[in-house]
Formats: structure tokens, C-alpha cells, sequence
């Protein structure tokens, strides 16, 4: 699977409970996906 269709599985998923209470969007984040380190943030846009 490719990291496109990895974003789009997430943004259709309806999984959780949380696509049941009206999500509006995923945040899937960008960079170059051959890196050699990732960084994750404690919440999306911080």
C-alpha cells in the first residue's frame, strides 16, 4: 500500500466511533516518505 492509498483508506474510513459522530477530517501528514526519521507531534498543526 502507498502512502496515497493509505491517506485515502483513512479519510474513508468509518471505523470508529469517531466517523460515526461526524468527523470532518484526517490529518495525514507530508514530507518525503523515504525519509530517515519521522517526527510525531502530541496534536495535528503544533
Amino acid at each position: 500500500m502507498t502512502l496515497l492509498e493509505l491517506s485515502k483508506s483513512l479519510h474513508d474510513c468509518q471505523r470508529c466511533k469517531l466517523a460515526k459522530m461526524g468527523r470532518t477530517q484526517v490529518v495525514f501528514g507530508v514530507g518525503n516518505p523515504h525519509a530517515s526519521v519521522m517526527f510525531v507531534g502530541e496534536a495535528p498543526g503544533f
